[in-house]
């Protein structure tokens, strides 16, 4: 043939097409189109064969929902009502006196099963990591539900029901036509017992999920106990959004730096002997306890708190590298996101953690009325169900120095108690058990390549949470249930009395599991 043959993929019922130099796309086979005018052409035609597919999976989609719905018009004696009902904007069913919304009814088909698809909520905080550096956004990549801004920071990945950053959860529709979103809180409070179980009374989770990107330090702070937290939510709900204790179990996913907790008296003592820029801040008061020394430094007069990090970082720029302690280090850095910050000085009071990648199974457990902050890493972190902070330095938002001064424990303990290592239950699973009944997690290490014999089932009495922050797992989530394919992003929730059963995972894959 003198002409070119194009045939679509896309076009699977169109027979094969002459193109030649005709106007308006007429067919003149005897000629010869140029190299341009055939890709023009092409562009032309993929353009339409993708609106025809467009048009027929919106017909498919359309056929889909008038079956279920003749089906459930059927089911419901013929009563059908379209319009908003209750605040609703789904069609509505009459049955009898009571008006029950679709879009507010949840599906009773595939999360028959026990687990939902979570969509968490993130959130944008300042010391967070640029969408194209934060390991949030790639566990975000994976989801079709969450679209990132690339103007923000990606601090913190929640998954759980707290209202300041409450989790949806996917509902596929009947006969998996289609997905809808709704709440979990509001999932679980319409089917507490079959979601919680024998703890259905307490109607939600205690516990969140979270993962956490750090490009710089998070707030030096305090979370208060929970009957200091009822006090301040009762005098200031907008400011504490709840009255709830807060605990906080941080999982490195790779290295991590963070300060938690006071050093032993002696060590600080040492310091503010051997450190004169931070002695001056001191004066004569070197023999009292650590409460009123911590207090000194952290009510110090600004100008001379600046003057002093001024003096104290020019010195240890002097010095050669090698010569500097990783205190001394760290407080170079600090210097340079916060300049003149009275938290750089705390360095010299709380204890300094150093995970560094590959030590696997480490953990930090910070419980309430400890200061702390995360300085730099990513990682998993299980929280009690509280979003109450009170934050002292390292931050441009409302501080309250005197609060954060009067609600912390001043335990002289070093690390013991806030950092250890999980305990091993079996091959591949780990535990990391703290002293609360708010929550417990487990994490499953990937490696099993699927040629033996699956890993034992793990049983979970209770509601979880559980997430795959690396890698990838086959498993099956309820006994009998179907193999799902957990990527890396991927989060879900079970009911109570779910079972996980992990067939096959890449090597280096971590799951994590938060029950209670």
């Amino acid at each position: 043939s003198s002409g070119i043959r194009w045939t679509s993929p896309l076009l699977r019922r169109a027979s094969p097409i002459y193109v030649g130099m005709g106007c308006g796309g007429s067919v003149t086979p005897d000629k010869m189109v140029t190299p341009d005018q055939a890709a023009e052409i092409a562009m032309r035609l993929q353009k339409q064969a993708e609106q025809i597919l467009e048009l027929e999976r919106a017909q498919m989609q359309l056929v889909k929902q008038v079956s279920v719905l003749q089906r459930t018009v059927h089911s419901n004696n013929g009563c059908l009502r379209v319009g908003p009902t209750g605040g609703s904007n789904g069609i509505a069913i009459a049955d009898g006196p009571a008006m029950v919304a679709l879009a507010d009814k949840e599906p009773q088909e595939k999360h028959e099963k026990g687990s939902l698809t979570v969509v968490p909520a993130l959130q944008n905080y300042l010391w967070g990591k640029p969408w194209d550096a934060s390991y949030i956004a790639r566990l975000c990549e994976t989801s079709s539900d969450i679209k990132l801004n690339h103007g923000l920071n990606y601090a913190e990945m929640w998954m759980g029901t707290h209202p300041s950053g409450p989790s949806l959860v996917r509902l596929e529709g009947l006969d998996s036509v289609g997905h809808s979103r709704a709440g979990l809180k509001e999932t679980i409070a319409r089917r507490p017992q079959f979601w919680l179980g024998n703890d259905h009374q307490r109607g939600d989770l205690p516990f969140m999920l979270k993962v956490l990107s750090m490009s710089q330090a998070t707030p030096i702070q305090v979370h208060p106990d929970k009957a200091r937290a009822q006090l301040l939510h009762h005098a200031h709900p907008e400011q504490y959004k709840d009255g709830n204790h807060k605990y906080e179990l941080c999982l490195p996913l790779g290295e991590y730096e963070g300060l938690i907790g006071f050093r032993p008296q002696e060590e600080v003592s040492k310091f503010i002997a051997d450190v004169r820029e931070l002695n001056l801040l001191i004066g004569d008061n070197l023999d009292c306890d650590l409460k009123t020394l911590f207090g000194l430094v952290m009510r110090s007069n600004e100008d001379a708190v600046r003057r002093s990090l001024a003096m104290l970082v020019r010195r240890l720029d002097r010095s050669k590298p090698e010569e500097l302690i990783p205190e001394e280090r760290l407080i170079i850095r600090l210097q340079k996101d916060f300049a003149g910050d009275v938290g750089i000085f705390s360095v010299y009071f709380l204890n300094y953690v150093h995970v560094k990648d590959g030590m696997r199974r480490r953990f930090v457990f910070c419980p309430p009325n400890e200061p702390h902050c995360h300085i730099s890493g990513d990682c998993v972190a299980c929280t009690t169900l509280c979003d109450n902070a009170v934050p002292a330095c390292f931050t441009k938002q409302a501080k309250d120095m005197e609060q954060f001064l009067e609600l912390l424990s001043y335990r002289a303990e070093g690390l013991e108690g806030f950092v250890g290592a999980g305990e091993a239950m079996s091959k591949r699973v780990v535990k990391y058990g703290v002293p609360i009944d708010d929550f417990i997690v487990f994490e499953v290490e990937g490696g099993n390549t699927g040629t033996g014999s699956p890993d034992p089932p793990m049983d979970l009495p209770r509601a979880s949470l559980c997430m795959c922050p690396r890698g990838c797992f086959s498993a099956s989530l309820s006994a009998n249930g179907p193999v799902e394919e957990i990527r890396m992003g991927q989060c879900f929730f079970l009911r109570a009395g779910s079972s996980i059963t992990v067939l096959r995972s890449e090597p280096g894959s971590r799951l994590f599991i938060a029950t209670y």
